[in-house]
């Protein structure tokens, strides 16, 4: 803890900190810095079908790690 006027947290009336972990490993995925109030960001939107349809196709698969990878 710091004493005095001045922290290195910010300040909650200001800012709200917002993390987003993987709820099947509990890894952080993501961080995000939002005012109060502000709705949640959307940097990534997947699209699943569309994944299922090429690891159908054989042009990616899923690793022993989970990791997608892409094959052609």
């Amino acid at each position: 803890m710091i004493d005095g006027p001045y922290t290195f947290s910010p300040n909650g009336e200001w800012v709200r900190i917002v993390e987003f972990y993987c709820p099947g490993c509990g890894r952080q995925v993501e961080t995000e810095y939002l005012p109060p109030g502000h709705p949640l960001t959307r940097d990534t939107e997947l699209d699943v079908d569309a994944l299922k349809a090429r690891i159908a196709a054989g042009e990616a698969r899923i690793t022993d790690e989970g990791k997608l990878e892409v094959l052609r």
